[in-house]
């Protein structure tokens, strides 16, 4: 056998098939199909992140709004049910722990008022927000009005009928009204719109099912109020000074005072407050009594002294006859028993002037 025949008879290794350029661009446009297919699936995922995102925080937004607002509505009806119960029974106070209560009440609607124009709506929900906060603030003023009213008549500073009080009411329940008929239905129809569909709105029924205003309610209330005497405070008023005019000269209460003689003499008379409730048309007496003439009586009235001041009232009118110049005359002052007044030893005094030229 022959060298070359043997490695001729050898099979030559075979020739590697070249690559078809279809396959390779087919490979190209299968990866980026793929890949378009994962960006979209991103996309498409975020997209629905986003949303959801979105959606929770429009969800958000009106469950925090409706939180406030029930916080504001639960707490103004706080503040009715002790009103409630202070018109039911207002003689369990005394003069000052009721005063100090309604002021209280007043103060504390405002607060809420207050409050209730800090919360963040939203956007949709302005317009009512805006009669929200404006049925907080017409109940604040029922709330500072009913204060007034009830001071007066604890102070007897002027006539309160039951009627001036139920007269209040609307602004009590006006704000309930308000919100049942403009806002409840109103906020639901917007939030429907808007696909939020699990957030409660709060409702604000309590003014308009009570009877606090109710007249025969009202009526028994007052009653109760002049007939509880821990509710009348301590009233009782004091002389503390009389001063002779124009020149100022305080007249002392022993011995003899020279006071000068004048065409415009008066007497200026000091009257004390000294119970705890405000007194109104305080009648005060002079008798002057010049020496060999009649007797002289003379009045007058302070309109108002708040618990604890002074308010002074000039007496005037005094004729002083010729035969007094010189010699000793009398003056006796009297300050008139204010209402349930019981201590009396200080609402007169007696002096003695000469007057001279």
């Amino acid at each position: 056998m022959d060298f070359f025949d043997d490695d001729a008879t050898q099979q030559l290794p075979a020739r590697p098939r070249p690559r078809r350029r279809g396959s390779a661009r087919r490979t190209r446009i299968q990866r980026l199909v793929l890949l378009l297919v994962v960006l979209f699936v991103v996309i498409f995922a975020l997209s629905l992140w986003i949303r959801s995102c979105q959606r929770n925080r429009k969800i958000e937004s009106y469950r925090t709004y409706f939180s406030g607002v029930g916080q504001v509505i639960n707490d103004s009806n706080a503040l009715g049910k002790a009103v409630d119960g202070i018109l039911r029974n207002p003689a369990k106070y005394t003069n000052k722990t009721l005063a100090d209560k309604l002021r209280e009440l007043a103060a504390k609607q405002q607060e809420i008022a207050t409050r209730a124009q800090r919360i963040h709506p939203p956007a949709k929900l302005s317009e009512l927000q805006s009669i929200f906060v404006l049925g907080m603030q017409t109940r604040q003023t029922g709330f500072e009005q009913l204060r007034d009213y009830l001071l007066a008549v604890l102070n007897k500073a002027k006539k309160v009928t039951a009627g001036t009080i139920v007269d209040l009411g609307p602004y009590f329940s006006g704000p309930d009204a308000y919100y049942t008929g403009d806002i409840y239905t109103q906020a639901q129809k917007i939030m429907s719109a808007d696909g939020v569909s699990d957030v409660t709105v709060p409702t604000s029924t309590y003014y308009l099912t009570t009877d606090i205003f109710d007249p025969s309610r009202i009526t028994a209330m007052l009653a109760a109020i002049k007939q509880a005497p821990q509710l009348h405070g301590i009233q009782g008023v004091g002389l503390v000074g009389v001063t002779a005019q124009p020149q100022g000269t305080k007249l002392a209460a022993s011995g003899t005072t020279n006071v000068k003689a004048s065409t415009d003499l008066a007497f200026a008379v000091q009257v004390q407050n000294q119970g705890t409730v405000t007194e109104t048309s305080v009648h005060v007496t002079v008798e002057f009594q010049p020496s060999g003439a009649a007797a002289q009586t003379l009045t007058g009235t302070i309109p108002v002294i708040q618990r604890g001041a002074t308010q002074s009232v000039n007496i005037t009118g005094i004729n002083i006859p010729s035969g007094a110049i010189g010699r000793v005359s009398k003056l006796t002052v009297t300050v008139a028993k204010v209402p349930q007044e019981q201590k009396l030893d200080n609402n007169t005094a007696k002096y003695s002037i000469i007057l001279a030229l």
